[in-house]
């Protein structure tokens, strides 16, 4: 369903005043007015990627996974597997001992 926006005051605080857009359905006959309601605005790639983007693991799944582990060996050998098996899964890195033979064949075409 095709939508557009009106900006609304809202209160956030002391004495402060936000303006918060929201969507509501889309009546071309209000659009006309052009003062009131207006249409959404394109979202590009790039803006939608930094949205989405992960920004890592929270403060809860560590404290859990730390709780889970006897040592702090094992601690960094499950982030170690965390951190390779979410690159692998983005497709960032071969799986398995791919990774380590694909360096071993780096290394060598190098020399």
């Amino acid at each position: 369903m095709r939508s557009m926006f009106v900006q609304v005051p809202m209160m956030s605080g002391a004495a402060s005043v936000r303006h918060v857009e929201v969507s509501v359905p889309l009546v071309p006959q209000l659009l006309d007015q052009g003062k009131y309601y207006m249409t959404p605005k394109p979202i590009d790639d790039e803006t939608e990627r930094r949205r989405h983007r992960h920004r890592g693991p929270t403060l809860r799944s560590l404290v859990r996974l730390a709780r889970q582990c006897d040592s702090a060996e094992e601690l960094g050998k499950q982030l170690r597997r965390r951190y390779q098996r979410q690159r692998q899964r983005a497709g960032l890195t071969p799986a398995g001992r791919a990774t380590a033979e694909a360096e071993l064949d780096r290394l060598l075409a190098r020399d």
